[in-house]
């Protein structure tokens, strides 16, 4: 009787271990990285699907991948799901990282690779190749925007007035669309002359409304001299093919340094659609200014290089005038154009008089539409 309760007691071990090393055995299944694009031949106006999948047991576990070939895009929004399955008491993990992205180049061809850690271990995907093309200009034209009417109001209203109620939109209840948000840039003045002012307005269209802030950065102007706006964002509505769309504009303005076709990057805004979503990052399409040299017949020999729409006047502010008594000769320089390279008068002889340093005084109005006063 007590050597069958000792056998009983060592089958009921061996049990146990066998249960338990099949539930351990997955432990020891392989761990993958896959990578998968939706499109083998992308242009600057499209977007391109990326999925990174990881399976095996320890997925969820796995260090974020690190894609080669990112820096040829804008990541536009990403996210991540898992998913963890049971089927005849194998457990299968796998987790997937979906990323939309946006050409930032043309012209080459790119491959895409993620690497992944896991366990101390280094995990490598397959590689997928995409071409990037230039835009075809098929796209959805924008047009010269309408002017600012202070009594449009933008779609939706409520409490929040449309634009950042965050009730509107929540997850899953639509989902976006290309046409939803569009970006441009572009300039007053395609041709201008070397020192001639330019505004360059970047501008963010949105149909459905947005729970964020919107970021704008303005591009680099390494080969201009630009002025900066003050109170410098309006807001109103426009209509494209049809469709209504809430305009942002945020502008500053240019000054070509030198002649010749000059390349004004793309310009960026950043959004968060809803509370839950990714941040959405788009680009406008880059402009080419054709700055052009300024002519030679006529030139002054003490032409300064200010280009502009300008006049000069002068008088005297005291009318009687007794030796060692001071007087005022006032200069005024007025009109429209880049009022900060007015260069001083050169002061006229005035025999008999001693001159004191001038005193300068500035009223300028710097708006969208660009710069004058005196």
């Amino acid at each position: 009787m007590r050597r069958d309760t000792i056998l009983d007691r060592r089958y009921g071990w061996l049990f146990c271990a066998g249960i338990f090393f099949i539930l351990a055995s997955p432990a020891y299944a392989d761990f993958e990285v896959s990578l998968t694009v939706d499109k083998k031949r992308v242009s600057t106006n499209e977007y391109l699907t990326l999925e990174i999948n990881l399976s095996g047991p320890d997925a969820a576990d796995a260090s974020e991948p690190e894609i080669e070939g990112l820096d040829s895009f804008d990541v536009v929004s990403r996210g991540s799901s898992q998913r963890i399955s049971i089927i005849n008491l194998k457990m299968t993990r796998s987790k997937t990282y979906t990323y939309k992205l946006r050409p930032r180049i043309h012209g080459k061809s790119v491959k895409l690779r993620a690497t992944v850690k896991q366990a101390g271990n280094d995990y490598a995907s397959n590689t997928a190749a995409v071409e990037l093309v230039k835009s075809t200009g098929r796209g959805r034209q924008l047009q010269p925007p309408s002017p600012v009417n202070p009594n449009l109001k933008p779609p939706g209203g409520g409490f929040f007035g449309g634009l950042d109620d965050p009730f509107r939109q929540m997850p899953g209840s639509r989902s976006f669309s290309e046409d939803d948000f569009l970006v441009q840039g572009r300039v007053s003045v395609p041709e201008p002359y070397t020192g001639q002012e330019i505004v360059y307005t970047l501008s963010f269209y949105r149909a459905v409304d947005v729970w964020s802030k919107v970021e704008f950065s303005l591009p680099n102007t390494n080969m201009f001299w630009n002025a900066k706006i003050p109170k410098n964002e309006r807001t109103y509505a426009h209509t494209i093919g049809g469709r209504r769309y809430v305009v942002t504009d945020i502008s500053t303005l240019l000054y070509p340094l030198a002649a010749g076709p000059i390349v004004i990057a793309s310009g960026t805004v950043r959004f968060q659609p809803n509370p839950f979503s990714s941040p959405f990052l788009l680009r406008s399409e880059e402009i080419t200014v054709n700055a052009l040299p300024l002519p030679t017949k006529g030139k002054p020999d003490d032409f300064t290089g200010l280009v502009g729409d300008f006049s000069i006047s002068a008088q005297v502010k005291e009318n009687a005038h007794r030796v060692g008594k001071p007087l005022t000769l006032i200069v005024k320089i007025s009109g429209r154009g880049n009022m900060y390279a007015v260069p001083e008068p050169a002061a006229p002889g005035l025999e008999g008089f001693e001159k004191y340093p001038p005193e300068t005084k500035d009223d300028f109005s710097i708006t969208a539409n660009g710069t004058s006063g005196a």
